[in-house]
């Protein structure tokens, strides 16, 4: 009798606590757990179709090419769209600011494709400047947002006294943003 009446107490306090535990773990999904203002850094590389011609001729090959590191401010912000719309801004430290459009699906964020510039390092030339179709997806864990970026574009870029056509065939990029408090 006592007994089985201490289970169930047991068990209907169990049950609460899942309930209250799995009702909190909902709430942690969509704009509200992307939405505020961070510090990124975004860094990688992309492998590219690379030509380069100047004075000595020309040369072509495909090349893996370090990204220019960029840091800076971000913001994650909801659009009120009610459709898991946000808009993110990234305020590049010394150099530009961008936004792009992204969808809160979830815990993932989907980073909607955005037009931007890229600086690609390539070794004995210079810094080549090139036009990309940038998009990806986000995951958050704890204060910290993951972002897996896709680059694809091409575009020639002066470098120097040599001209440079470059072609993403592909991307390996990252963007790290920790919550600011």
């Amino acid at each position: 009798g006592i007994l089985k009446h201490k289970m169930k107490r047991i068990v209907g306090i169990v049950s609460c606590v899942a309930a209250a535990l799995l009702l909190a773990a909902c709430e942690k999904e969509g704009p509200e757990f992307f939405k505020g203002n961070y510090t990124f850094k975004t860094s990688g590389s992309v492998s590219a179709e690379l030509s380069i011609e100047n004075t000595d001729g020309s040369s072509s090959s495909t090349l893996d090419l370090d990204l220019e590191t960029e840091q800076g401010q971000m913001d994650i912000l909801k659009t009120g769209s009610g459709d898991g719309g946000m808009i993110v801004t990234m305020n590049v430290l010394g150099g530009d600011v961008r936004s792009f459009r992204a969808r809160a699906e979830g815990s993932s964020l989907i980073v909607e494709p955005f037009d931007t510039k890229i600086k690609l390092q390539i070794a004995r030339h210079g810094t080549a400047i090139i036009d990309v179709t940038a998009s990806g997806s986000a995951k958050r864990y704890g204060n910290v947002v993951i972002f897996d970026l896709v680059y694809e574009g091409e575009g020639v870029s002066e470098i120097g006294e040599s001209t440079a056509d470059v072609k993403i065939c592909d991307s390996s990029v990252q963007c790290i943003a920790k919550l600011n408090d």
